[in-house]
């Protein structure tokens, strides 16, 4: 079988990548095996240790939809007369932590779409506890999100190259799928909607801290897509990750990323880095996860032996892939 292996030498923690991207110009693609999940149902694909859960999640109130999901972490959704309608795909936490004290949160996103919707959302959504609040960052829609259903708006800040406005309302008593219960709803809404690009999700968090919205500890995070009223449509994620990137150890303040500290660095330094990275590979066991983070197994590098080759021969499919072995990393992409 002939194949080409690309080797892009990136720093990565946490079991996610760090690599600068552009998803709006990035190709990704659907790589790997394909799942489809029906309505009202929750897949969970368990990370190693000290790594969040995957979730993969479709729920429908009338007619019918389905949520399809590859290795790779693109997915895509489709329903038909549906009063209500949601896929959500992203990472669950069961540590007790705000999300100060994890890494600093991303996500990259590039789709297309089609259909309609008396409301709809589409952007990151979550849940924190203690206290109790359901956030979404909407950066796009099948139709804007009206000011009547958002509740108080607190203020409008600027971000990610636009400028959000930010809604609040109380929740009591209403229906989750946790059961009944009483929360705070905060909703980022994007002036201009997009379907590429980069979310700085850490920057929007503290953003709404000095608005005044008390946070709690972080439960989940995952890209939404919602869509009800009469509402049938698809939509094609063929560009999505979610990145935590992580934060100096001698400040709790957000470093830059790894990408834009090497784009700032001279040619040298960058050299410098590239190369100790390069050669801290040795003979032995290396990690492989897909680009979501998810622990694929491993492959054995013996002294000479060319570490894509053994990848693309162990795993047979076309894609990138995440090496990791002794807190160095490289991105290997396999193209056949």
């Amino acid at each position: 079988m002939k194949y080409k292996v690309i080797i892009l030498i990136v720093i990565l923690t946490m079991g996610m990548s760090a690599y600068a991207a552009d998803a709006c110009m990035d190709e990704m693609g659907h790589q790997g095996d394909k799942r489809t999940i029906q309505e009202n149902k929750i897949e969970a694909v368990k990370g190693g240790a000290g790594t969040p859960t995957v979730d993969y999640e479709a729920w429908l109130q009338d007619g019918n939809g389905s949520l399809s999901y590859w290795t790779n972490g693109t997915f895509s959704a489709e329903w038909n007369g549906s009063n209500d309608f949601i896929a959500r795909v992203g990472l669950k936490y069961d540590e007790p932590k705000t999300y100060d004290k994890f890494g600093d949160f991303s996500a990259d996103f590039k789709f297309v779409k089609s259909g309609n919707a008396g409301y709809s959302y589409i952007g990151i959504y979550g849940r924190m506890e203690n206290p109790a609040v359901e956030y979404y960052i909407v950066d796009d829609w099948f139709s804007k999100p009206a000011a009547e259903n958002l509740g108080t708006k607190i203020d409008e800040y600027e971000l990610d190259g636009d400028t959000y406005e930010l809604w609040q309302e109380r929740r009591n008593t209403q229906p989750t799928i946790r059961g009944d219960m009483s929360f705070l709803q905060v909703v980022s809404v994007r002036k201009n909607a997009r379907q590429c690009g980069h979310i700085d999700i850490t920057a929007h968090f503290k953003k709404w801290e000095e608005l005044g919205v008390k946070l709690g500890v972080l439960n989940e995070m995952k890209m939404l897509v919602e869509a009800g009223g009469e509402s049938t449509g698809k939509i094609d994620f063929t560009y999505f990750k979610i990145t935590e990137t992580e934060r100096s150890s001698d400040s709790q303040e957000s470093s830059s990323s790894n990408a834009e500290a090497l784009e700032s660095s001279s040619s040298s330094e960058t050299s410098k880095l590239a190369m100790m990275a390069l050669l801290s590979f040795v003979s032995g066991t290396v990690q492989v996860f897909d680009m979501q983070g998810r622990y694929l197994g491993a492959v054995e590098m013996l002294s000479g032996e060319s570490l894509g080759k053994a990848v693309a021969e162990k795993y047979q499919n076309p894609g990138r892939y995440l090496l990791k072995q002794n807190g160095s990393v490289k991105m290997v992409t396999v193209e056949f």
